[in-house]
C-alpha cells in the first residue's frame, strides 16, 4: 500500500474527516472507517446489508469517488485514475483467491 502524502503527524495523533453535510441534516449510519498506518491499512467496519452485492456498489461508489478527487487535483483524468484502480482491483482479486485471507481481520 502507497503512503500517506504527507508524514507530518505525531504519534498518537490522527486526522479525522468531517461528517458530510447530508448525513448532518438527515442522519445515517456508519458503515466503514478507514485509516493509513505506517502505509498500512486499518478498518473498522459492520456488515450493515442483507445482500453483500450492496458492498459491490459502494465500493464502487467509493472508487468513482476516489476518481473525482484524482481528475481534480492530480494531471490524471477521472477515467484514467478509475481504469488504474479497476487494473489494480482485478490483479488483487486474483491474487486473493489464492491466499489466505484470515489475516484480515483486525
Amino acid at each position: 500500500m502507497s503512503t500517506l502524502m504527507s508524514d507530518d503527524m505525531n504519534e498518537g495523533e490522527y486526522t479525522q474527516l468531517s461528517v458530510p453535510p447530508d448525513v448532518i441534516a438527515e442522519g445515517g449510519d456508519e458503515v466503514l472507517r478507514a485509516f493509513v498506518i505506517n502505509g498500512g491499512l486499518s478498518i473498522a467496519i459492520q456488515r450493515a446489508f442483507e445482500d453483500p452485492a450492496t458492498w459491490g456498489r459502494l465500493l464502487m461508489d467509493v472508487a468513482r469517488y476516489v476518481a473525482g478527487l484524482y481528475g481534480r487535483e492530480t494531471e490524471l483524468s477521472e477515467q484514467e485514475a478509475l481504469a488504474h484502480m479497476m487494473r489494480v482491483l482485478k490483479d488483487e482479486i486474483i491474487k486473493s483467491e489464492t491466499s489466505d485471507m484470515t489475516g484480515l481481520i483486525n
